[in-house]
């Protein structure tokens, strides 16, 4: 109950902010305070934008809640899905001065019974989130390795690290290691936790560590189907 009620705080506070602002916007803009041009329409879009995100977000864990967020499985290379998200940011990694890369076992297809929609919104997450706490001039690695009965995908950059309080808490709902800025870039706070969801769904695990040579570390396991040469 404790839990819930904190839930709802959560979602009145997160709403709040977008709707005040796209409020505050069209009130100026019928008074003249401020002109209704392209940058103040702009400035409403992005903020209804969130707004979708953060209702599509809280949809997805109401539905995994009620264990009705159902799972369109197929085999899927993984190898060959991992590199279609990596090749979707490498022009906003450019952008930053981000070397971002991608590493596996070679030219083997390495087939995974999973909901690739699903799967690939995890990794849309963590690249997001990585590429938005590396510096210029940083990396953002992507590898997979093989072992018997799984696969085991991390995601690492060389930015700041995990405080010992993100460590603990990288996983709740609306938890963000540095509010201002993710709140600004548009974040719902909600990423890490669906991300969670939907890979325990798959019978796998993520979990959140310090890379030894520095930067934040999550590490993917996904149980394995089968290998196609």
């Amino acid at each position: 109950e404790r839990e819930r009620k904190t839930m709802i705080a959560d979602i009145a506070h997160e709403l709040r902010t977008p709707l005040t602002i796209v409020q505050g916007q069209i009130d100026s803009m019928r008074y003249g305070v401020i002109p209704t041009n392209d940058g103040a329409l702009s400035k409403l879009s992005q903020q209804t934008e969130l707004l979708s995100r953060l209702v599509k977000d809280l949809r997805t864990l109401s539905l995994a809640d009620a264990q009705q967020l159902r799972l369109e499985r197929q085999a899927v290379d993984i190898m060959t899905l991992l590199h279609q998200v990596v090749e979707s940011f490498q022009e906003e990694a450019r952008e930053r001065g981000v070397t971002l890369s991608v590493q596996g076992p070679g030219p083997v297809a390495l087939f995974l019974n999973i909901d690739p929609e699903r799967i690939m919104q995890v990794f849309i997450n963590l690249l997001s989130n990585a590429l938005r706490h590396t510096l210029q001039g940083g990396r953002v690695g992507v590898a997979l390795h093989c072992r018997p009965e799984e696969v085991v995908i991390s995601v690492k950059d060389t930015g700041e690290g995990l405080s010992e309080e993100a460590l603990e808490n990288a996983f709740n709902r609306f938890y963000r290691a540095d509010s201002s800025r993710d709140r600004a870039t548009g974040g719902t706070g909600l990423g890490l936790a669906i991300s969670k969801t939907i890979v325990e769904l798959h019978g796998g695990s993520i979990t959140a560590a310090n890379a030894k040579e520095g930067g934040a570390a999550f590490t993917i396991r996904l149980p394995r189907l089968a290998t196609h040469q």
